[in-house]
């Protein structure tokens, strides 16, 4: 009788153990290069705007980065669809975020702003075959400049191929 119950506990875990690992995430890794266009808007400022390139990546596990000139952002991709995926940020590379953000925002503003707060969402997204993938960025920010307080929002849509690794 011991042997059963034993046995039991034994199947029940290892039910349990093969559940988990079945509903661990695996990303579609890969890789590409991407071009795009960002404005940042700032009440009673005005807006800019600017374009560049930049290649992102993601590995299986979710770990997702950019890499742009001079800089390197990393961040953890969480499954929202099928083939969508929003990426979120530790405080190290939220504050590099933040920094383009404040650079943006003085430019628009053409005096040095100080960012307060910001609220940064960001998405990857794949076509069917995950040969294409769209990342947008958006953030509401606030912060102040010499002349007072001011709100502020960042959109940019970055568009390439991606290639899935092997």
């Amino acid at each position: 009788m011991a042997l059963t119950r034993l046995a039991r506990s034994l199947a029940l875990a290892i039910v349990f153990i093969l559940a988990a690992g079945a509903s661990a995430q695996i990303f579609p890794a890969g890789s590409g290069a991407f071009s795009g266009r960002g404005t940042i808007k700032v009440s009673r400022c005005g807006k800019a705007a600017g374009s560049g390139s930049v290649t992102y990546s993601l590995d299986a596990a979710g770990v997702f980065m950019e890499l742009g000139s001079g800089y390197t952002i990393v961040g953890a991709a969480a499954r929202m669809g099928k083939r969508s995926f929003s990426i979120s940020y530790d405080a190290t590379n939220t504050d590099i975020i933040n920094g383009f953000l404040a650079n943006g925002a003085s430019s628009a503003c053409q005096d040095a702003f100080t960012l307060t707060a910001s609220q940064i969402t960001n998405t990857l997204k794949l076509n069917k075959r995950a040969t294409r993938a769209k990342v947008t960025s958006t953030a509401r920010i606030e912060g102040t400049t010499s002349s007072g307080a001011h709100t502020g929002t960042f959109k940019a849509k970055d568009n390439g191929n991606w290639t899935l690794a092997p």
